[in-house]
């Protein structure tokens, strides 16, 4: 898909040109939450399968790791949530991947993949009244048994998309301070 292309075209620009920007291309992070969670996690595959920039390490909030199909316990438990229901996840599915048999490639449904050995270390936060909540953290679980580096973190008592709640929840807050420990702890390795 041409969003996942933008994303790597993204990765490798700011590999060459980050120090104009008072980067450092020796410390990239990947960061995204539902969708963006997708593109990270695929974008990481891809940077590893074509050599590409090394990333130092991938944070993948409330991920969407498998779009082929919606089956899930939290689907089944949280399939009309007001934030993601399945009716809109099955419409953005069909925009982002019209054919069926594409949303089974691994980059486009990272927890479909064969091999996540070589990815950066990862730290995924999930949130427990969300219907994508059980892929995230089995994606996290692929990836440790696959050798990776892997963290999981389910947010108690909150829904999808919680991360810009700051206004709500105090776990917004939580979770980036979280993150950004995580990202600092990374990049001092």
């Amino acid at each position: 898909p041409a969003g996942l292309n933008d994303v790597y075209n993204v990765l490798q620009w700011t590999y060459k040109n980050g120090k104009s920007i008072n980067g450092d291309e020796k410390h990239i992070a990947v960061v995204g939450d539902s969708a963006g969670g997708n593109l990270s996690a695929a974008v990481s595959s891809m940077s590893r399968d074509k050599n590409g920039p090394p990333i130092t390490c991938q944070v993948l909030i409330y991920p969407s790791t498998n779009i082929s199909e919606l089956n899930s316990k939290s689907w089944s438990y949280f399939s009309n949530s007001f934030n993601v229901s399945r009716e809109d996840m099955e419409k953005y599915i069909s925009i982002y991947a019209p054919k069926k048999e594409d949303r089974k490639n691994p980059y486009a449904s990272p927890l479909l993949s064969k091999d996540l050995r070589k990815l950066p270390d990862t730290l995924v936060v999930t949130a427990e009244i969300d219907p994508l909540r059980d892929e995230g953290e089995a994606y996290a679980n692929k990836l440790k048994e696959s050798g990776v580096k892997a963290e999981v973190t389910r947010y108690k008592g909150i829904t999808h998309g919680f991360i810009t709640m700051d206004k709500i929840t105090n776990k917004a807050d939580e979770a980036l301070n979280q993150i950004s420990l995580y990202i600092q702890k990374e990049f001092q390795k």
